[in-house]
């Protein structure tokens, strides 16, 4: 449980330091078009760029320590901004061969990518829950069709969202974490 989470805080702390453009996306899209990467109008990342962002984050991690700046004790989304918008941060970055920008999005993906990895692992119990719930709802005396129907309808679009989950990031980067998820979690454990 502890891996899983220090991974799922990097991705709430890079989710966190993109806010307003995350914000400004949903008003655009709505909110029933699901998660998109802030930085989405990047080209997927390639296993080049992901084997130079699994080299560069303990670093960036250990950068942002020695500065005062440590993400995992930031307490909000303006310290979290200032961490990966900052002129010393981008100057750092620059020197590893990244843009803040590139930075950020190949971050976000691995985040999104593995929670995908994560989702597909759990789905099959995901789903054999959601059906026994169900089949309860069908079966309960107390409650009235039209309760049942929404109730019904509630689960499967929480169904549906997790089994369209991976579709959120580009098959080919999900191709390229699959099998370096252990990996990529233990780098993200270890440095967060």
């Amino acid at each position: 449980m502890r891996n899983v989470t220090r991974w799922t805080v990097v991705l709430i702390v890079t989710l966190s330091a993109t806010l307003p453009l995350f914000a400004q996306q949903q008003s655009q899209m709505g909110p029933d078009m699901g998660f998109r990467n802030p930085y989405q109008n990047q080209q997927p990342f390639t296993g080049q760029e992901l084997s130079r962002w699994m080299r560069d984050w303990p670093d960036v991690t250990k950068w942002l320590d020695a500065h005062g700046d440590s993400v995992s004790q930031a307490e909000n989304p303006s310290d979290i901004a200032r961490f990966f918008r900052g002129a010393d941060l981008t100057a750092y970055l620059r020197s590893k061969g990244w843009t803040p920008d590139r930075f950020g999005y190949v971050t976000v993906e691995v985040a999104l990518c593995l929670a995908a990895v994560e989702m597909e692992t759990q789905m099959p119990e995901a789903n054999s829950q959601i059906e026994d719930s169900i089949k309860q709802i069908q079966d309960n005396p107390n409650m009235s069709a039209a309760q049942k129907q929404a109730t019904i309808e509630q689960l499967r679009a929480v169904q549906s969202q997790m089994g369209g989950f991976s579709a959120n990031v580009p098959k080919s980067e999900l191709a390229l974490v699959k099998p370096k998820q252990d990996e990529l979690k233990k780098i993200l454990d270890e440095n967060s």
